[in-house]
């Protein structure tokens, strides 16, 4: 684990700590950036769930669509918290900047800005552990259904 060389008026501890600010930074962004697309991959299956709905073979009732729903409804809040967290970074930037004109001034951009990515990844996880739970009870349902004799010729061919 190397650390980056010392920078002129930086004493080595200052040195390491940026180094570390970076690699959390990075970090940071790469996790933000994979919560974001799979909460749209998210609400891209829900939307196909819910659109092919005639020609699939999957069965599910009104509970699953209710719960369907509910996945969509995290993935679209995660999508707006990102960009809360965005535009907050971006006020919060712009605060450091002298003689930038910032209204209001005194609010504290960061903790907003903060707030909403940890409330983005929390979400965000809990609607991809959601629908993955979901998609298996759909098709445990689904091929239950399947099994069923009066319904099996149905299936048959496919």
């Amino acid at each position: 684990m190397a650390v980056q060389p010392v920078g002129p008026g930086q004493n080595p501890s200052e040195a390491e700590a940026q180094f570390w600010r970076t690699k959390r930074d990075a970090f940071l962004d790469s996790i933000s950036d994979r919560v974001r697309t799979m909460s749209l991959g998210a609400l891209v299956v829900v939307w196909g769930l819910f659109t092919g709905k005639e020609q699939n073979a999957f069965h599910f009732g009104v509970r699953s669509e209710i719960a369907l729903l509910c996945v969509a409804i995290g993935a679209v809040l995660v999508v707006i918290l990102d960009l809360i967290e965005y535009s907050m970074g971006y006020q919060a930037a712009r605060q450091g900047i002298p003689g930038e004109k910032v209204r209001p001034y005194k609010f504290n951009y960061d903790v907003w800005k903060t707030n909403s990515l940890h409330a983005k990844q929390f979400i965000g996880c809990a609607t991809l552990l959601a629908l993955v739970v979901i998609l298996g009870a759909i098709l445990v349902t689904s091929v239950a259904h399947a099994q069923k004799a009066a319904v099996a010729d149905v299936y048959k061919g496919h």
